[in-house]
């Protein structure tokens, strides 16, 4: 199309379709909603970018997003590939357990694709409890401060542009 510079694939599990085969659970079906709501309204607020995006059929459609679902029986890996086969890159989103995001990752890196997210060796080592526990590190928590009141957006969330610091303890 004119102006496309380039077509990201996004898929979030719970809600693109990675759970088709089960009961959405309300409250996490809400939460991964609004991960893909808005994360396909940003990618498709920029010039240039299209969108495909995954969706469980139970679940409306994105508003300006090129919309695929799952076949009967369609695997998830089989619909993250379809997903993948139509764009230059992939933000993958989905559960770190049983290695869902690590296999998604490699699946888009083994296809060539652009990968907007971590990779996969990163993914695993996030997950590897036993490498952190060997550091001396019980759990890891990623916090927000609060910026000071003379750098808060006058009306916006005073959190909306302050810095993340990731912190091992």
């Amino acid at each position: 199309s004119p102006g496309h510079l380039m077509r990201i694939f996004v898929y979030e599990h719970v809600t693109g379709g990675g759970m088709a085969a089960q009961e959405l659970p309300p409250s996490l079906a809400r939460e991964a909603d609004l991960i893909a709501s808005s994360l396909v309204a940003d990618l498709l607020a920029l010039p240039g970018v299209t969108v495909v995006a995954s969706r469980d059929p139970r679940l409306g459609a994105f508003p300006g997003a090129e919309c695929i679902t799952p076949r009967a029986g369609e695997r998830p890996l089989s619909l993250f590939q379809r997903g993948l086969q139509r764009a230059d890159a992939v933000w993958p989103t989905a559960p770190e357990t049983d290695g869902l995001l690590e296999a998604f990752a490699r699946e888009t890196l083994a296809h060539h694709r652009i990968l907007l997210g971590c990779r996969p060796d990163a993914i695993r080592l996030d997950n590897d409890r036993q490498h952190w526990q060997g550091l001396g590190v019980d759990r890891i928590s990623v916090i927000r401060p609060r910026p000071p009141p003379s750098r808060r957006p006058q009306g916006g969330c005073p959190l909306a542009h302050a810095p993340w610091l990731v912190v091992a303890v």
